[in-house]
């Protein structure tokens, strides 16, 4: 049984060539605020996390996944999970001064993303006026935008994602709750790793052209599917586009929308979603066939735009889907 070694995922950050227009659309559409600004990075919070920040913009030459930051359980559990990276023959630093939380041990796991691994955090700072009457409330729901309530997971591209989960769970204690195969015996293309007993903070979909280190999405998390399906109308309202969704996925459950900001960074909405307390919970594994993606299986194939990985992303429509008529595992994903 993985021994629990992280709390839920604290923050993401991304990169952005158009960092003015990045942060207004997470501010203004998606409804998180802006806590503080340092250098070419704006640190921003949804209103109901815990902590100083829950989303990190940066400025950068293309879209992408800047780095993706965990919580331990403790300063023992830390020290226990940099021990185990460091045995994998993982090799990582310690940095100080970093915005919102003490001293961190920052990596390259095997999908070549960049993860940091801390203990020590700074609390939500919340001005007076947005105090909630429900105390155990960081703040008060202020409803601008989709006012997204907490950050829910981040979504990576790799291309073995087995062997990314296989050692996500090894040394980051991490569970792996599901997997799509196509055919019994087939590499996964796509799996969900979880610390506590939601569905997933980590997701990795196989990256079909066989790049490393790129992102998919990161997704917020909303109270109930109305208010996602409301999401998705002042998405269009407000001039912007909506991907695919609003729908039910098979694994975790969840009711989804993605969407795209203007730079191509991809975001979701959560509802729903089941919680699972088994400790020796073993992997499901799901053919396409079973309604992995859609639990209604009632699309015929997602939008090309949301097979895009980042980077390069995509910043405005494209047209049509996937082809689902191959024997590729690319097709058999988008089927599901």
């Amino acid at each position: 049984m993985p021994k629990r070694l992280l709390s839920p995922l604290s923050h993401v950050e991304l990169l952005t060539p158009d960092l003015e227009k990045s942060v207004e659309y997470v501010d203004q559409i998606l409804g998180l605020d802006i806590v503080r600004e340092e250098g070419d990075s704006v640190y921003l919070r949804c209103w109901g996390d815990y902590y100083l920040y829950s989303l990190v913009l940066t400025a950068a030459a293309e879209p992408g996944l800047g780095h993706m930051a965990w919580r331990a359980e403790g300063p023992e559990q830390l020290a226990e999970v940099v021990s185990r990276i460091e045995a994998s023959g993982t090799q990582g630093e310690w940095v100080d001064g970093a915005v919102g939380h003490g001293r961190a041990f920052r990596f390259t796991g095997p999908g070549q993303h960049r993860q940091e691994i801390f203990w020590e955090v700074e609390r939500a700072e919340v001005p007076a006026a947005e105090k909630s009457t429900y105390p155990e409330r960081p703040q008060r729901n202020h409803r601008r935008g989709l006012a997204v309530r907490i950050l829910d997971h981040v979504t990576v591209t790799a291309p073995d994602v087995r062997g990314f989960a296989g050692w996500t769970g090894e040394n980051m204690g991490l569970r792996t709750m599901a997997a799509v195969e196509p055919e019994p015996g087939a590499p996964w293309v796509f799996a969900v790793m979880t610390n506590n007993e939601k569905a997933h903070d980590l997701g990795c979909i196989q990256d079909f052209e066989g790049q490393s280190g790129r992102l998919h999405h990161v997704a917020f998390w909303v109270e109930t599917n109305h208010d996602l399906t409301e999401g998705a109308k002042f998405i269009l309202e407000h001039g912007h586009e909506v991907d695919t969704g609003p729908g039910q996925h098979g694994i975790g459950e969840q009711n989804y929308l993605y969407f795209r900001d203007p730079v191509g960074l991809r975001y979701e909405l959560n509802s729903g979603g089941y919680r699972n307390y088994v400790p020796d919970w073993e992997t499901v594994i799901w053919s396409p066939e079973q309604g992995s993606n859609n639990a209604y299986r009632t699309e015929i194939g997602m939008a090309a735009v949301s097979m895009v990985n980042i980077p390069p992303g995509i910043s405005t429509q494209s047209a049509g889907v996937v082809g689902t008529s191959d024997d590729s595992a690319e097709a058999a994903l988008v089927r599901s």
